[in-house]
């Protein structure tokens, strides 16, 4: 499953659907080049759009569902199917299991090596949605977090058997 372009560039999409004016695109255009950022950087920063409008603009440019994301909404045992490490360095984070399906939030879904990794971690089949970076990364701290009320499932329980002279001796 990969992720193109449907071939309408962000600032076209935003200057059609009347979240800003031709004039913020150039202005934007200008200091993406200048700064050597991304384009919803250079407009978020001048003020033109918030992050969330670059995010719905970024799903309905991709043709994938824009999500906003609660840790009280998530399924504890489905986000535990991929280790939190791959989840903060490549911000994906699986949302629900249904079957042999898994529905996950990531910041890119172009990122196809990420989503082939996902499925090969889990052997379950993706729904795929786009969700701030931002985002992501807060929902991943409350989960993993000391106060969430899943801390415990995120935490191996170690068991340790200390050996006694005896066995030690046995063993050597």
């Amino acid at each position: 499953m990969e992720f193109k372009n449907r071939g309408i560039k962000l600032g076209t999409l935003l200057v059609e659907k009347g979240i800003i004016s031709q004039e913020d695109l150039d202005r934007a255009l200008e200091l993406q080049e200048k700064r050597g950022i991304r384009l919803g950087q250079a407009l978020t920063e001048s003020g033109v759009v918030t992050a969330d409008d670059i995010g719905w603009a970024l799903a309905d440019q991709y043709d994938v569902p824009y999500v906003h994301l609660k840790v009280a909404n998530l399924d504890p045992e489905a986000v535990l199917l991929i280790p939190e490490d791959y989840a903060r360095r490549y911000s994906v984070i699986p949302i629900i299991r249904s079957g042999n399906e898994l529905a996950i939030a990531i910041d890119d879904p172009t990122k196809s090596s990420v989503l082939d990794d996902v499925r090969e971690m889990t052997g379950l089949q993706l729904n795929v949605s786009l969700s701030l970076h931002e985002e992501i990364e807060g929902t991943l701290n409350e989960f993993y977090g000391l106060n969430s009320p899943f801390h415990e499932l995120t935490i191996p329980e170690f068991h340790f058997h200390h050996a006694g002279i005896d066995e030690l001796e046995a063993a050597a």
